[in-house]
């Protein structure tokens, strides 16, 4: 259990590294010590052995090389696991306490990454529609095209800002492996109808999904990753039984949306909010 933690960590601390939100210096120290350790579980000893006796090394203590060696040449790869688990699980706490320190920093970066590359798209889609049809580009004015190849270029800076804030997220303690924590990761719902919402996340274009939740909702990083809860997928359709009115007494099936009325109910607390704030 510890291991596969401790491999997840590990690879979601390399990843931010990877985007230039590196870890401190003392975590990194303790990685190199882990990985050496894990990589000389088999046959170190004897190495370490072999190399002392064919270089001559004078400072190596050759007996307890060779009863080191002895040992793990007896090891079993269940003895290997457990002595691995045991590190594992002494290294683990400790490798999240120190990255504890630049947690919340390089999540700022990240978040800070990602705003930009919104801010960029928004702008541009202010400008021109980024799903407008290319042939219309052929007649459009220098500043409208340029908005339009902007709108692209920024809605792929927003494709790979996301996944890095996603794991600063994670190393954060947060929650980020489904569509419902993603969504209120990346997006303010704000007073937003809940399916269509959810319609525009799943969305696909030249843009992705980026332009139809801009048209519902403002995309920005969730300022405070320990914030983190999961906006659900709207309930199921629901179909009712209706009496008809009028000269001809009878029964219809209407199909109602839930969200419908949650929506309503959403406006109307922002609508007090707002009266609530004024002077």
């Amino acid at each position: 259990m510890y291991d596969d933690s401790l491999h997840t960590h590990i690879a979601a601390v390399e990843r931010l590294a990877d985007s230039g939100l590196p870890a401190p210096a003392d975590w990194q120290a303790l990685r190199d010590r882990w990985q050496a350790a894990a990589e000389g579980h088999d046959g170190g000893a004897q190495a370490a052995l072999n190399h002392a006796i064919v270089t001559g090394d004078t400072e190596a203590d050759l007996p307890v090389l060779t009863t080191l060696a002895l040992a793990e040449a007896q090891a079993t790869p269940v003895h290997r696991a457990t002595v691995r688990n045991a590190i594992a699980a002494a290294v683990y706490p400790r490798l999240c306490e120190l990255y504890g320190t630049v947690a919340m920093k390089n999540y700022t970066a990240a978040a800070g990454a990602f705003n930009k590359a919104a801010q960029r798209f928004t702008k541009s889609a202010a400008i021109v529609d980024p799903e407008a049809d290319p042939t219309s580009m052929v007649t459009a004015d220098d500043r409208t095209r340029k908005a339009w190849t902007d709108a692209l270029i920024a809605a792929r800076e927003l494709d790979a800002a996301e996944p890095v804030l996603a794991v600063a997220a994670e190393l954060c303690g947060a929650h980020t492996g489904t569509p419902e924590q993603r969504l209120p990761l990346t997006v303010d719902p704000g007073i937003a109808h809940r399916r269509r919402l959810w319609e525009a996340f799943d969305s696909t274009g030249r843009c992705g999904r980026w332009p139809a939740l801009l048209k519902l909702a403002t995309i920005r990083a969730l300022p405070d990753p320990g914030s983190l809860e999961p906006y659900r997928r709207p309930l199921p359709l629901e179909v009712r039984q209706e009496r008809v009115k009028g000269p001809y007494v009878g029964i219809r099936q209407v199909t109602v949306d839930p969200c419908d009325a949650e929506h309503i109910s959403v406006i109307a607390s922002s609508a007090r909010a707002v009266v609530a704030g004024q002077p």
